[in-house]
């Protein structure tokens, strides 16, 4: 007889694809899912298939050095807006090909007729 947490446990762990068979991710897919920030890494399995259909694994290394350098860009731009997609919206729209948003003036110190005088 199963115990009651068994039971409870059998029935909360998630399907895997396939006939229950774990699926292996490619290496270079891995590395890019690991160059995505945090909040843009949901639906793995959704961007994996992706993936896929899109063939992106030949392009794998523009896409992980985009994912990366995309981190960057609040911080570039100098506001708090997230511009890293989701996952599967980053695929799917190619935001790997987007460029960098325009960099906001720095406030430079002094007054206003301190500037004025330089």
């Amino acid at each position: 007889m199963e115990s009651l947490f068994e039971e409870v446990q059998d029935k909360t762990e998630k399907p895997t694809p396939k006939g229950g068979k774990r699926h292996k991710y490619s290496d270079k897919f891995e590395e890019l899912w690991l160059a995505l920030p945090p909040h843009a890494r949901e639906s793995k399995w959704e961007c994996w298939g992706i993936w896929k259909r899109m063939k992106l694994e030949r392009i794998a290394d523009t896409l992980i050095a985009s994912a990366k350098d995309q981190q960057g860009w609040e911080k570039f731009a100098g506001n708090d807006l997230q511009f890293m997609k989701r996952g599967p919206s980053w695929l799917r729209m190619r935001r790997w090909e987007d460029e960098r948003p325009p960099e906001k003036p720095k406030k430079s110190g002094g007054t206003f007729l301190d500037r004025m005088k330089s």
